[in-house]
């Protein structure tokens, strides 16, 4: 049974880092509770307006399920 189901509202932490390492993007944003899991969304102006900024190269996103009254957050998840 995920956490999700259980009526409180949980959060993620996204923060995005273009190639020389400055922080580009970064937000509180809702989990939506899913089949299987959790979907956080980014509207299309913010993925248009990170993506001007990020430039060429590996950007990294950095993605933590924030603390709640109940749960500690979760480990950082890093994807180049």
């Amino acid at each position: 049974r995920s956490i999700l189901n259980n009526g409180y509202s949980y959060y993620a932490s996204v923060e995005i880092i273009n190639p020389s390492g400055y922080t580009k993007y970064q937000d509180s944003k809702p989990i939506t509770p899913s089949v299987d899991g959790g979907i956080i969304s980014l509207t299309k102006s913010e993925t248009e307006s990170i993506i001007s900024q990020l430039g060429p190269g590996l950007s990294t996103v950095r993605i933590r399920v924030e603390e709640s009254e109940f749960y500690k957050s979760s480990p950082l998840i890093i994807m180049p």
